[in-house]
């Protein structure tokens, strides 16, 4: 389990324009072709690409507390281990789960992730805003 989001989900937060405060990438090293994490002040030899390597602390920093005013965000770790992110609404002895906003993975940081880019594309949460108008 990493303490930075997937370089597949890092790409597709970045490219939906979420920048947070990171100071660790993902490099893509052309000899041989793989994918590390480097500092930002690490200079490496035949870069083909990068992209940020998100933490969860910027990502949950940035994820709205309720959403339709009854929606509350949710983390949850379940008996298997994996982590639940969504926003529910929970009444008497039941919940509901705020359409298509459930997310899983073994990863809390992926699921977190997960959500948020849910929350970007449904406009829940606006980068220039999160990012202070970068």
């Amino acid at each position: 389990m990493s303490e930075y989001t997937s370089i597949e989900l890092s790409q597709r937060l970045a490219e939906l324009g979420f920048k947070g405060e990171h100071e660790w990438w993902w490099v893509i090293d052309a000899s041989p072709v793989n994918a590390v994490i480097r500092d930002i002040y690490v200079q490496a030899n035949n870069i083909q690409a990068e992209c940020p390597a998100f933490t969860f602390t910027e990502i949950w920093a940035v994820l709205p507390t309720e959403l339709q005013d009854d929606y509350g965000l949710m983390l949850y770790k379940v008996a298997d281990g994996t982590t639940w992110a969504n926003y529910e609404y929970s009444y008497g002895d039941g919940y509901r789960v705020l359409e298509n906003s459930h997310f899983s993975h073994k990863s809390p940081v992926e699921a977190a992730g997960l959500l948020l880019e849910w929350a970007i594309i449904n406009k829940h949460v606006v980068c220039e805003e999160v990012d202070g108008g970068t």
